[in-house]
């Protein structure tokens, strides 16, 4: 199909009034034919748009189909939550699974619940489950510390607590990553390689991040979730799905990273000085914490990077960024990932 725009669109009914009749002639600006003639070529070209574009469309779902290639759904955020007891446990304690918890805090209404049964040991004060939300999509995650509520209480609880930020939830995938994913996957068709391996373990939902390590005999490969963990079930998908991919008579070793805590520590000048509220405070915490839990694995810590991503907060308020803690860049190696510990902010 030849793409055809506007002005060659208006000049073709031009041109073809002109040599069919004389009673037309009048086509200077501000002119009632022009206007009409003008408002019929804009709506063919944005007929030519739309057909172009559904055509392109209807291709690539053709591509995609025929390998069988679908868009990621949405995922439920998932999590920890650790559950203090007043005294040990006498006695071994059932945590059914659909219990519930929730928070206290009215914006963060979501719902989570255990999708397995638990089974706390006797003598037992802190343990820890994992949670599901309710709904999928990124409207279940949540920071730290946010938690605070268990909806089907147990005989003495005296404290529920996710000790570390969810961010596992997940819309529908876009369409660009969808595409950057169907060029890896024809990579992957050549079995027994780095990339199809690294394909392979991208290709368990939950994960999130992915390092190979590949020595003679042996090839380690380290994931992890948007959480930085490598839960037990997602482990047990990505040994299954990585048969399909493996080199033959070389085993595969599946490992989680090494969680690196970052804590840190950062004075802002501001040139607004009746911006130094909390609000903007706990904004710029919560865009720092952000960044850190969304580094993947090997990523190191630049902080001219985390610079520019506290400055995109507000360029002109933003006068001048210093770092207390870290003074310097963090090198990570390939198994490490890095996750936000204690964020301090000082506005001045």
């Amino acid at each position: 199909m030849r793409y055809k725009q506007m002005t060659e669109i208006y000049s073709r009914l031009v041109d073809h009034t002109i040599t069919n009749t004389r009673k037309i002639n009048d086509f200077s600006i501000g002119s009632a034919m022009r206007a009409i003639y003008e408002a019929i070529a804009t709506e063919l070209e944005q007929f030519y748009v739309l057909t172009e574009e559904n055509i392109q469309e209807a291709i690539a779902a053709g591509v995609y189909a025929s390998f069988g290639f679908n868009r990621k759904p949405p995922r439920k955020a998932y999590g920890k939550v650790q559950v203090v007891f007043h005294n040990a446990l006498q006695q071994t304690v059932s945590l059914p699974r659909g219990t519930r918890f929730t928070s206290s805090l009215s914006d963060y209404s979501n719902t989570y619940e255990t999708l397995v049964d638990y089974y706390i040991p006797q003598g037992t004060v802190t343990a820890e489950v994992q949670v599901y939300c309710t709904i999928p999509g990124e409207i279940g995650n949540i920071p730290a510390n946010i938690i605070d509520i268990m909806m089907t209480p147990l005989a003495n609880i005296k404290t529920v607590n996710n000790a570390q930020a969810f961010q596992t939830g997940q819309n529908e995938e876009p369409l660009d990553e969808m595409k950057s994913r169907f060029r890896s996957y024809i990579e992957s068709l050549s079995k027994g390689t780095v990339p199809a391996i690294e394909y392979g373990t991208r290709s368990v939902d939950e994960v999130a991040g992915v390092w190979i390590d590949e020595q003679t005999g042996l090839i380690n490969v380290y994931a992890h979730d948007r959480n930085g963990d490598l839960p037990e079930d997602v482990l047990a998908k990505i040994i299954a799905t990585l048969e399909n991919f493996r080199p033959a008579g070389i085993p595969v070793s599946v490992k989680p990273v090494a969680r690196r805590t970052v804590d840190v520590d950062v004075k802002l000048i501001l040139t607004n000085k009746s911006a130094i509220t909390k609000a903007f405070q706990d904004k710029v915490v919560g865009e720092v914490s952000r960044y850190l839990n969304n580094m993947q694995t090997s990523q190191s810590l630049i902080l001219s990077d985390l610079t520019s991503v506290i400055k995109s907060l507000d360029k002109q308020l933003i006068y001048d960024i210093t770092f207390v803690k870290p003074t310097g860049n963090i090198i990570v190696a390939g198994n490490e990932i890095i996750r936000a510990g204690t964020i301090k902010v000082t506005l001045e």
